[in-house]
């Protein structure tokens, strides 16, 4: 990577993929590591997304894996963090020290390598992975590259276009999750 290329960061939800897609979309963007942003590691319906089962699998291929989703997961744990509907709050917390420190990890891994963030959710439209850390990332000038279905790349602006967000969308009370995350409703 040269010093005037931007850096790149990738995310990608499994959704209901195989683990032999999920391995193929990684390789068409030369990730050599996974960043699982989950709060909850877990897949129910696809088993091979489960934490150690995952990092096992990665490994076995020469990928590495890192979790950080105590840190990223759109499912903190303190209710400070939640309004009253049960959406996560995200200004409160991508304003917590440990919350930057983990997006400049991020930055620092990209710098090396090409990075992936990992979810549960296909569509970033419905995943913290666009409005939280996406927005994060974009902020501190990385080119975030959502990879979608079939492999096509969307781009952390040409969602905000295609979905209408704005500033303002991103200000105060307005800058939280999609859907209700606390009470048993969200995934990540």
């Amino acid at each position: 990577m040269t010093s005037a290329s931007p850096l790149t960061i990738w995310t990608l939800g499994h959704g209901s993929r195989s683990f032999d897609e999920y391995v193929e979309m990684l390789a068409d963007h030369d990730i050599k590591e996974v960043v699982d942003i989950r709060s909850k590691p877990l897949a129910r319906f696809q088993p091979h997304f489960n934490r150690d089962r995952f990092r096992a699998a990665l490994t076995e291929i020469d990928l590495r894996y890192r979790y950080l989703g105590d840190k990223l997961g759109g499912m903190p744990k303190s209710d400070k963090y939640y309004d009253a509907e049960g959406h996560t709050l995200y200004a409160p917390l991508s304003s917590e020290p440990w919350f930057v420190a983990a997006i400049d990890e991020i930055k620092q891994l990209g710098a090396k390598h090409g990075v992936a963030l990992i979810c549960l959710e296909e569509d970033p439209e419905r995943c913290h992975r666009h409005l939280l850390i996406g927005k994060a990332l974009s902020d501190r000038g990385v080119d975030v590259q959502h990879i979608r279905h079939a492999g096509y790349l969307e781009s952390q602006q040409e969602l905000d276009d295609r979905m209408g967000v704005t500033a303002a969308s991103y200000a105060g009370a307005a800058w939280r999750s999609p859907i209700p995350m606390q009470g048993g409703h969200g995934k990540a």
